[in-house]
């Protein structure tokens, strides 16, 4: 609802108007005014406070009045608070207005006006340091919560990595060895290396007997198997190439490696297709 607001005249108020309006473009919210002296438009509608002034030059001894129309940050908003002020209604009020003119210095005015302006900005920027300490409270809450996230997440990281270093190569490797074991029972007379990674027991390696021909039987691995050259060179080969994938890769590279030797155990088509995808980029690069 639209208010009005009628008082005397006095220089002081209308630079607090005037502050007002100047306070509201600053934030980003200019409101739109128009001035009148007496019936004359002296300022055009507009939301710039310093065409406010403006008014000053239709200002002579028998102006009557001033009025003052503000209006929202729309400029087609018609709703508006209305701000009038009286000049010398009478020959006593504006001889009595002379005198008290006459007793302040140009200097006192200004003084007075200024303590007036300082006031306000004093009480704005209070305002502001509140809202401030406010938003700043709110944000280091936030900041709180997400590091306290981050220490969690960061602890399941490194209880992750825990696990790892207590896994080691042979605990690694010994589920997709043995699989490989069980596929080829032959290569554990080869290879004794692969059945110690494996995990298997010495009764079992005893106990069982090796087929040779394409139909299922039973599996034997035995001790007293006979090496010959080509057998420890193909041990040395194996062993070599498993101490320095455990040398060189970390145990997430070691993982991924077995789960891709397990994927071709799985189906043999794959070792083709990997080996060309590898070569064919390649020579492409």
């Amino acid at each position: 609802m639209s208010s009005i607001s009628t008082e005397k005249y006095d220089p002081v108020k209308l630079e607090k108007l005037k502050f007002f309006l100047e306070t509201n473009a600053e934030r980003g919210k200019p409101r739109y005014f128009e001035i009148y002296v007496d019936n004359l438009k002296a300022v055009d509608k507009n939301n710039d406070p310093a065409s406010f002034d403006d008014y000053t030059i239709y200002l002579n001894e028998d102006s009557k009045m001033i009025k003052i129309l503000v209006y929202s940050s729309s400029e087609h908003s018609p709703r508006n608070d209305k701000f009038i002020y009286s000049i010398l209604n009478d020959s006593e009020e504006k001889k009595r207005t002379d005198m008290q003119s006459q007793e302040l210095s140009g200097l006192e005015v200004q003084s007075k006006i200024e303590t007036a302006i300082s006031n306000e900005r004093e009480r704005f920027q209070m305002e502001l340091l509140k809202k401030e300490l406010e938003d700043t409270k709110e944000e280091l809450g936030e900041a709180k919560e997400y590091i306290e996230d981050l220490e969690e997440q960061l602890s399941v990281e490194q209880n992750k990595k825990h696990s790892w270093k207590e896994l080691n190569l042979g605990n690694v490797a010994s589920v997709a060895i043995e699989e490989i074991l069980k596929r080829n029972p032959a290569w554990m007379s080869k290879v004794p290396l692969l059945g110690a990674l494996s995990g298997l027991k010495d009764s079992e390696s005893s106990s069982k007997n090796v087929t040779n021909d394409n139909t299922e039987g039973e599996v034997s691995f035995s001790k007293k198997a006979v090496v010959n050259s080509e057998d420890d060179k193909a041990e040395e080969f194996f062993t070599t190439i498993l101490l320095e994938m455990h040398k060189k890769y970390t145990s997430e590279q070691l993982e991924k490696i077995i789960t891709i030797n397990g994927s071709m155990l799985q189906n043999e088509e794959l070792i083709g297709i990997i080996h060309e995808l590898i070569f064919t980029e390649s020579k492409a690069a």
